[in-house]
């Protein structure tokens, strides 16, 4: 009777032990991961607002801005999508899964132009994601100039498989650019 209770402390000592062992690693993997920037606390800053990670949790993209010139109907989202999964990823944006923008009207747009880092295409850009190192994303949409805020951005791509990011009450930053030619005044000699 006395080997079975010993036995039975012994077996709930081990487990109590591997619980507390299980306990600190997951303590330890959050406070890496809080370290890296990748989990998030507190109240949220802008910048937590700008940045987001797809639906896999493998690339992190930032929001820097969604902008146009002169009330043009172009409007450009520039991002930086960042590969935070454990290597090197190929990374593709392409027609049969546009990015696309929605407006508080209901209305869809698709991304018409695409930049990722030098490539650029109407249809398909792709390259290899250098883990830890954020590349430039630009995508351009034709929209009403009547629009000054997204309700949706979301950008969908490729990496290991199909995924998503979005972002949600965009506003779209007026760019006034000078369009008259600067002409020197003379002054006339008396």
């Amino acid at each position: 009777m006395l080997n079975l209770s010993k036995s039975c402390w012994t077996l709930a000592s081990s487990l109590t032990i591997i619980t507390a062992l299980a306990n600190l690693s997951t303590v330890v993997v959050a406070k890496d991961t809080l370290k890296q920037g990748y989990l998030k606390q507190g109240t949220p800053t802008q910048e937590d607002k700008n940045t987001v990670l797809n639906n896999q949790k493998y690339v992190k993209f930032q929001l820097n801005q969604c902008s146009r010139s002169n009330k043009s109907s172009t409007v450009i989202c520039s991002l930086l999508a960042t590969n935070v999964s454990e290597r090197d990823q190929y990374f593709t944006i392409s027609s049969e899964r546009l990015p696309r923008a929605f407006d508080a009207s209901g209305n869809v747009y698709r991304a018409k132009l695409l930049q990722l880092g030098d490539r650029k295409s109407p249809s398909r850009v792709s390259t290899t994601i250098i883990r830890g190192i954020p590349i430039k994303l630009l995508l351009n949409f034709e929209i009403t100039p009547e629009v000054s805020e997204l309700t949706i951005l979301e950008v969908n791509h490729n990496f290991i498989g199909h995924a998503k990011a979005e972002f949600r009450n965009v506003s779209i930053a007026e760019i006034a650019t000078n369009t008259k030619p600067n002409t020197p005044t003379r002054s006339r000699k008396k």
